[in-house]
Protein backbone atom coordinates (compact mmCIF):
# COMPACT_ATOMS: atom_id res chain seq x y z
CA UNK A 1 0.00 0.00 0.00
CA UNK A 2 2.76 2.36 0.81
CA UNK A 3 4.27 1.25 -2.21
CA UNK A 4 1.48 2.44 -4.05
CA UNK A 5 0.68 5.69 -2.24
CA UNK A 6 4.49 6.91 -3.11
CA UNK A 7 4.33 5.85 -6.71
CA UNK A 8 1.02 8.03 -6.58
CA UNK A 9 2.55 10.93 -5.22
CA UNK A 10 5.31 10.88 -7.90
CA UNK A 11 2.76 10.32 -10.70
CA UNK A 12 1.21 13.85 -9.47
CA UNK A 13 5.08 15.50 -8.90
CA UNK A 14 5.90 14.54 -12.52
CA UNK A 15 2.04 15.73 -14.06
CA UNK A 16 2.61 19.26 -12.25
CA UNK A 17 5.68 20.02 -13.60
CA UNK A 18 4.67 18.65 -16.81
CA UNK A 19 2.07 20.88 -16.56
CA UNK A 20 4.03 24.23 -15.83
CA UNK A 21 6.81 23.53 -18.63
CA UNK A 22 3.85 22.71 -20.97
CA UNK A 23 1.93 25.65 -19.91
CA UNK A 24 5.03 28.07 -20.08
CA UNK A 25 5.90 26.90 -23.66
CA UNK A 26 2.21 27.56 -24.75
CA UNK A 27 1.36 31.10 -24.29
CA UNK A 28 4.16 32.39 -26.47
CA UNK A 29 2.34 36.03 -27.27
CA UNK A 30 3.77 39.10 -29.21
CA UNK A 31 4.34 42.30 -27.00
CA UNK A 32 4.66 45.17 -29.41
CA UNK A 33 5.09 49.08 -28.66
CA UNK A 34 5.02 51.78 -30.65
CA UNK A 35 8.27 54.34 -30.31
CA UNK A 36 7.89 57.56 -31.75
CA UNK A 37 11.34 59.22 -32.33
CA UNK A 38 10.18 62.62 -34.58
CA UNK A 39 7.35 65.25 -35.61
CA UNK A 40 7.10 67.16 -38.86
CA UNK A 41 4.97 69.68 -38.98
CA UNK A 42 5.21 71.27 -42.38
CA UNK A 43 1.66 71.34 -43.41
CA UNK A 44 -0.72 73.39 -42.00
CA UNK A 45 -3.59 71.04 -40.61
CA UNK A 46 -0.94 68.09 -40.30
CA UNK A 47 1.62 66.33 -38.84
CA UNK A 48 3.89 63.59 -39.86
CA UNK A 49 5.09 61.21 -37.25
CA UNK A 50 8.32 58.87 -37.71
CA UNK A 51 8.98 56.30 -35.29
CA UNK A 52 8.77 52.25 -34.96
CA UNK A 53 6.53 49.06 -33.96
CA UNK A 54 9.01 47.12 -31.48
CA UNK A 55 7.96 43.01 -30.97
CA UNK A 56 9.92 42.11 -27.67
CA UNK A 57 7.66 39.24 -27.98
CA UNK A 58 8.13 35.72 -29.10
CA UNK A 59 5.41 35.27 -32.04
CA UNK A 60 5.46 37.32 -34.88
CA UNK A 61 1.93 39.45 -35.26
CA UNK A 62 -0.27 42.66 -37.05
CA UNK A 63 -0.57 46.02 -35.61
CA UNK A 64 -3.90 46.89 -36.16
CA UNK A 65 -3.81 50.68 -34.20
CA UNK A 66 -2.16 52.75 -32.11
CA UNK A 67 -3.45 55.13 -29.68
CA UNK A 68 -1.48 58.03 -28.15
CA UNK A 69 -1.90 61.25 -26.35
CA UNK A 70 0.18 64.19 -28.16
CA UNK A 71 1.36 67.71 -26.89
CA UNK A 72 3.71 69.73 -29.03
CA UNK A 73 5.41 72.79 -27.47
CA UNK A 74 7.44 75.69 -28.92
CA UNK A 75 10.74 76.37 -27.88
CA UNK A 76 9.70 79.32 -25.98
CA UNK A 77 7.27 76.75 -23.95
CA UNK A 78 4.37 77.86 -25.92
CA UNK A 79 1.55 75.29 -26.30
CA UNK A 80 1.48 74.90 -30.22
CA UNK A 81 -1.37 72.12 -30.22
CA UNK A 82 -2.22 69.03 -27.77
CA UNK A 83 -4.76 66.00 -28.30
CA UNK A 84 -5.57 63.19 -26.62
CA UNK A 85 -6.60 59.44 -27.37
CA UNK A 86 -5.36 60.23 -30.84
CA UNK A 87 -6.12 56.45 -32.67
CA UNK A 88 -4.30 55.47 -36.03
CA UNK A 89 -5.55 52.38 -37.54
CA UNK A 90 -2.99 49.97 -39.49
CA UNK A 91 -1.90 46.58 -40.65
CA UNK A 92 1.96 46.37 -40.20
CA UNK A 93 3.16 42.84 -39.89
CA UNK A 94 5.60 43.02 -36.92
CA UNK A 95 8.11 39.95 -36.72
CA UNK A 96 8.90 38.64 -32.94
CA UNK A 97 11.83 40.20 -32.04
CA UNK A 98 12.48 42.67 -34.39
CA UNK A 99 11.64 46.29 -34.90
CA UNK A 100 9.36 47.55 -38.16
CA UNK A 101 10.37 51.54 -39.24
CA UNK A 102 6.97 53.19 -39.69
CA UNK A 103 5.82 56.79 -40.60
CA UNK A 104 2.25 58.10 -40.95
CA UNK A 105 -0.19 61.42 -40.74
CA UNK A 106 -2.65 62.82 -38.30
CA UNK A 107 -4.80 65.41 -39.34
CA UNK A 108 -6.43 68.34 -37.96
CA UNK A 109 -6.89 72.01 -39.21
CA UNK A 110 -5.61 73.14 -35.68
CA UNK A 111 -2.66 71.66 -36.42
CA UNK A 112 -0.22 74.60 -36.78
CA UNK A 113 2.71 74.96 -39.94
CA UNK A 114 5.88 75.48 -37.80
CA UNK A 115 9.04 75.18 -39.13
CA UNK A 116 10.96 76.36 -35.81
CA UNK A 117 12.19 74.00 -32.95
CA UNK A 118 9.67 72.58 -31.07
CA UNK A 119 8.88 69.44 -28.40
CA UNK A 120 6.93 66.73 -29.00
CA UNK A 121 5.08 64.66 -26.15
CA UNK A 122 3.80 61.36 -26.50
CA UNK A 123 1.61 59.79 -23.49
CA UNK A 124 -0.50 56.99 -22.61
CA UNK A 125 1.13 55.07 -25.88
CA UNK A 126 -1.23 52.03 -26.21
CA UNK A 127 -0.78 49.74 -29.26
CA UNK A 128 -2.95 47.05 -29.98
CA UNK A 129 -2.06 43.86 -31.97
CA UNK A 130 -3.41 40.73 -33.32
CA UNK A 131 -1.76 37.42 -34.70
CA UNK A 132 -4.28 37.47 -37.58
CA UNK A 133 -3.88 39.57 -40.60
CA UNK A 134 -6.39 41.98 -42.29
Amino acid sequence: MRLLVSKFLSFVALAAVCTMIFSATAQANPYIEFQAQTVHLDNEGEATIEGYFENTGDTDAYVKWVEFDLTLTARNGQQMWEDFGIRHYTDVFVPAGEMVYYEFSIEDYQIPEYHGKFRSNFQNVRTYWSTAAG
